[in-house]
């Protein structure tokens, strides 16, 4: 039992990336908030980038961006990327960065977003942690 807890605990300690999404229709077509938490429990960290990408049949808003801008926006084969930096998060600190996509079309059905991705330095190391990936219904 306290092997489980300590691993609790270690398991718990770090950089965490959260993705919510919520729709919000408007005249046939659909606004898509999209909200990432990224979260340090652990020791600080440097050279913080946060990626998120979108499908082809989203744009991102270009004014709908929270309190945090894009650094770049770049369309690729496999989507939107669009890409934050943040110079560092001390023990306990937390980014909320929020932005408005629009689909180009109607879409009904189920849209499937990609994981977000935090990628930082610690301890001299660079990592890489993912969000989960979400599917929600439209229509």
């Amino acid at each position: 039992l306290v092997v489980l807890v300590w691993l609790g605990f270690f398991l718990a300690k770090g950089v965490k990336i959260n993705k919510r999404v919520s729709a919000v229709k408007d005249v046939g077509v659909y606004d898509i908030k999209i909200t990432l938490n990224v979260k340090n429990s652990g020791s600080e960290i440097t050279d913080v980038k946060v990626y998120d990408r979108l499908p082809h049949v989203l744009l991102p808003s270009k004014e709908e961006f929270g309190t945090l801008k894009p650094a770049n926006i770049k369309k690729g084969k496999e989507g939107i990327l669009v890409a934050w930096e943040i110079s560092g998060l001390k023990k306990g600190e937390e980014r909320i960065i929020s932005y408005k996509a629009r689909a180009k079309l109607g879409i009904v059905g189920s849209l499937a977003l990609p994981s977000a991705v935090v990628q930082y330095t610690k301890n001299g190391k660079r990592k890489t942690v993912t969000s989960k990936k979400l599917a929600f219904r439209l229509g």
